[in-house]
């Protein structure tokens, strides 16, 4: 078993933008034990980023994962996955969604922001720490 995963519920990953800027994160299994388990049989998963206004970013995914411990209110640095829309979202600030997503985890450094800047082009990518 690698060393990324510090205890069994919690799994370190890895946000990076455009493969140089790095953001730490934790999945948490009992959040949504089954996405999680499908998501990080799949990763490293990368993709466009697209933006929802100011609430959140997102990119799209080729899963096909249905929905799991429903959530809709979210808070800033929050990570969820939409069964309906098959993307990972980070969320930048605090929101409601009338859409429900499966809760993953969380962004764990301070450096948030650097979500923020992005724009059309950009890549992020999702990784097991040290895959």
């Amino acid at each position: 078993m690698s060393g990324a995963i510090s205890s069994v519920s919690r799994i370190e990953i890895q946000l990076l933008i455009n493969d140089k800027h790095v953001i730490s994160a934790e999945f948490k299994r009992h959040f949504s034990p089954l996405t999680i388990k499908k998501i990080i049989r799949r990763l490293p998963i990368s993709g466009l980023i697209s933006k929802y206004n100011e609430n959140f970013i997102y990119i799209r995914t080729d899963l096909d994962i249905g929905i799991e411990k429903p959530v809709s209110n979210f808070k800033k640095g929050n990570i969820a996955f939409s069964p309906s829309g098959n993307f990972i979202s980070v969320f930048l600030k605090d929101t409601s969604t009338a859409q429900k997503y499966n809760m993953l985890g969380n962004i764990t450094s301070d450096n948030l922001g650097l979500l923020l800047s992005v724009g059309a082009g950009d890549i992020l990518t999702f990784k097991i720490l040290n895959q």
